[in-house]
């Protein structure tokens, strides 16, 4: 019987984390360049991504249960992977639900809450993608700082699009599609925010 080999843990959960990089540089280019006709291909591909960071963290999972004495505590191996999993799957909520409201055009505020949360799942993954030198607590944390400015700066981008929103339009239902368009968006960073504490909590257990 063949040997499995030993799981690189750290390059599991950067390559999961990689996936919700590509899905919001997806969705930002779409946003950016936008053409309902591109919904179709946008909204497949992003289940592509969703599908194989779900296989991923399935495959991080399968390999906790075999082997023994990982890196760093199991436990927090398992809610990273969760928690990263997560983040690609609220990044493919945005688009399925821009396919269900069928906008014909977004709004200006909508393109910049594309480009301030692709700038926080960029952070979310150097932080991520860094967790392999988590005994260097300064490296680390100076990673995990840079997530939190991006999310500071979210937040302030999507309160000037909401207010924005609600200050340009009387139309109720552009009302209504855009607010749940942006609250997708806003939960996908929660998420991010759910994952960087994750890693935060691991790096000071097992630093």
């Amino acid at each position: 019987m063949t040997k499995r080999a030993k799981t690189d843990y750290f390059d599991s959960l950067a390559n999961q984390s990689e996936y919700s990089l590509k899905a919001s540089r997806l969705l930002d280019t779409f946003i950016s360049k936008y053409d309902i006709s591109d919904i179709f291909r946008v909204t497949d591909e992003m289940r592509r991504l969703r599908s194989e960071s779900q296989k991923g963290e399935k495959n991080l999972l399968s390999a906790l249960k075999e082997e023994f004495l990982p890196p760093i505590d199991s436990e927090d191996i398992f809610m990273l992977a969760k928690g990263i999993s997560k983040v690609t799957a609220a990044l493919c909520d945005i688009s399925d639900f821009i396919y269900i409201c069928n906008p014909y055009t977004v709004t200006d505020g909508t393109a910049r809450l594309s480009q301030s949360l692709l700038f926080c799942v960029d952070k979310l993954h150097t932080a991520v993608a860094s967790l392999k030198d988590y005994k260097k607590r300064d490296s680390m944390t100076a990673c995990l700082d840079g997530y939190v400015q991006s999310k500071d700066s979210f937040d302030t981008v999507y309160k000037k699009a909401q207010k924005e929103l609600f200050g340009e339009t009387a139309d109720v239902r552009k009302l209504l599609c855009f607010t749940e368009i942006h609250g997708n968006f806003r939960k996908c960073c929660d998420a991010c925010s759910l994952a960087a504490q994750l890693l935060e909590a691991t790096v000071m257990k097992n630093a």
